[in-house]
């Protein structure tokens, strides 16, 4: 925040957003590991001091008594009552979830604008993780966000898209 209010002073403002951006899905990709650590643990991970709250709050019942789908199989399953619901270091897994919202947007951004394939394969399989992230948060408000701006996301992409083909056509006439 402390970058963007001084945005205009900056001369090269593509590169500090780049720049910004990157960092945001960094810190999502860490956000990423601590929700999943947390989930699969079932507990949280001791991270206090960075603000991760106590998840056995955020629970609810399974009725299937498995924490995953591959659970059904093994002895696991008779010990699962209470699922809990992955936060990260955000005080509530909604927190968490739209902050995944929004670094889903992030990573399809920059997944757009990135040029090397390497790195674009990076950034989609940090966005299957963040996907994945926010699927253990069970936040549905975050989801259905997520759903609609990538509908949005995408309506836009391919309307600037057509309008591009369709003026550098006229170009051509």
């Amino acid at each position: 925040f402390s970058s963007l209010s001084n945005f205009l002073y900056y001369r090269d403002r593509g590169k500090l957003v780049g720049q910004i951006l990157w960092a945001f899905f960094f810190v999502s990709m860490i956000q990423c590991g601590i929700g999943i650590a947390q989930y699969f643990l079932q507990h949280s991970i001791g991270l206090k001091g960075l603000g991760e709250p106590n998840i056995s709050h955020f629970t609810f019942a399974s009725e299937s008594r498995a924490l995953w789908l591959f659970d059904q199989a093994s002895e696991l399953v008779n010990r699962i009552v209470y699922i809990r619901r992955s936060s990260g270091t955000f005080p509530h897994p909604n927190m968490m979830g739209g902050f995944l919202v929004v670094s889903l947007l992030v990573t399809s951004y920059l997944i757009i604008s990135e040029e090397r394939k390497r790195i674009r394969t990076l950034l989609y399989a940090g966005a299957v993780l963040q996907i994945f992230a926010l699927s253990v948060t069970f936040s549905r408000a975050a989801m259905l966000a997520t759903v609609l701006s990538l509908c949005v996301w995408l309506g836009i992409s391919l309307r600037k898209r057509s309008s591009l083909l369709f003026s550098r056509r006229l170009v051509f006439l």
